[in-house]
């Protein structure tokens, strides 16, 4: 996704220049941007096309169906919405406004190609720009979804200033779990093939917001009657695993009875590799937090659950992931300062799972698992900052 942006504001950089200053900037040094320079970058070539929209005369009026068209298709609108889970102010106050911008951009614009035809004019817009009306619509669901005091820019209301009775929280704030899937649901809008495009969908046509308190219809996308359920079962179990960032992404999948229902559902006979997998790697990257090993040993026994199904004949890949939240729940409980119930229990499930597993996953260790404690490392030194 980011490598589309960067590429992206690259080339509205060197549009925007003649061709003795056209700045060639590679995509790998664009990464070290601060995200605040990209949404400000983003809202000053919006502001242009504003301009465009506003003076008839403009020359370049005729790229403005390109531009918007490329602006979500390149992910930036995409990013735009990761920023309203920063907690910086001001990186989701930027946010906010370039949404807000391109929302207004996308409901004024008409494309100057437009022809009187038998479809009429309306027709000739939907082909040109298909997932205009789509992308208005998801844009106003999360308006609606923020909370008066943080949406106030883009028009929203309804939510409680303090969700989680946390500081980190300040209103207006989307959890990791809720803008990866408002940015899911965006990038699906590009692929109605996709089975998961209806399902998402109907998701929106159903409310006209969605509750924050609460992973967005986990229900009835993990317990689908679809001929099709594998495939949504993997798509919110791969979202959820890669929207554990803090406390407050765990309380929203634990109000959901998440970790009851994936951990219940890793040994049903209807659960394949690839969905085993994913439980894992959630439970891999809870357990990075200090506070959510010890929620998942207190509220679901964890060690035990992984005393069961640990000790088994696995692929590599899963013992790779075992591996890995054993080494994680070990760091975390000898570097508490009280003892765990579990402390004594850790050790010998190592030694259990090192005599059925040790030489299998060698290789994976060096390769996964060190590169895993030292992410952990640096992500307890950002929640410490903030």
């Amino acid at each position: 996704m980011f490598s589309m942006l960067y590429s992206f504001i690259s080339q509205l950089r060197n549009d925007g220049q003649s061709s003795s200053r056209n700045y060639n900037i590679p995509v790998e040094d664009m990464e070290l941007l601060d995200p605040c320079f990209i949404l400000h970058t983003l809202h000053h070539y919006l502001s242009l096309c504003n301009t465009m929209t506003s003076e008839s005369g403009l020359p370049n009026k005729g790229n403005l169906d390109q531009f918007l068209r490329a602006f979500y298709s390149r992910n930036a609108v995409a990013f735009a919405v990761a920023g309203l889970s920063s907690y910086s102010k001001h990186l989701r106050s930027m946010s906010r406004t370039v949404i807000a911008k391109y929302r207004e951009l996308l409901e004024s614009w008409q494309s100057t190609r437009l022809q009187v035809n038998k479809k009429g004019t309306s027709g000739t817009t939907l082909q040109l720009f298909p997932e205009r009306v789509q992308i208005m619509f998801i844009l106003d669901t999360l308006r609606n979804s923020l909370a008066s005091g943080g949406g106030r820019a883009i028009g929203g209301n309804g939510r409680r200033r303090w969700m989680f009775s946390s500081a980190l929280d300040t209103g207006g704030r989307l959890t990791r779990v809720h803008a990866n899937f408002f940015i899911r649901s965006l990038q699906l809008l590009g692929k109605p093939e996709n089975h998961l495009y209806q399902s998402v969908w109907n998701c929106f046509l159903s409310k006209p917001a969605l509750d924050l308190n609460e992973v967005p219809d986990f229900l009835r996308t993990f317990f689908s009657t679809s001929t099709q359920y594998r495939m949504e079962r993997q798509w919110i179990t791969r979202l959820l695993a890669e929207s554990v960032g803090d406390t407050a992404d765990y309380l929203v999948m634990e109000k959901s009875r998440v970790f009851k229902h994936c951990l219940n559902a890793y040994s049903s006979t209807s659960s394949e590799a690839s969905f085993q997998l994913n439980v894992l790697k959630l439970i891999a990257s809870a357990t990075k937090q200090p506070r959510l090993v010890h929620a998942l040993i207190r509220f679901h026994a964890l060690p035990l659950w992984l005393w069961r199904h640990m000790l088994v004949p696995c692929p590599v890949s899963h013992a790779a992931q075992f591996r890995t939240i054993i080494d994680n729940m070990s760091k975390v409980i000898c570097s508490g300062s009280q003892e765990s119930p579990a402390s004594q229990l850790l050790p010998l499930l190592t030694e259990e799972f090192e005599k059925m597993h040790g030489g299998a996953t060698i290789n994976t260790k060096q390769n996964g698992v060190v590169q895993s404690v030292n992410g952990n490392t640096s992500l307890h030194a950002e929640l410490e900052t903030h």
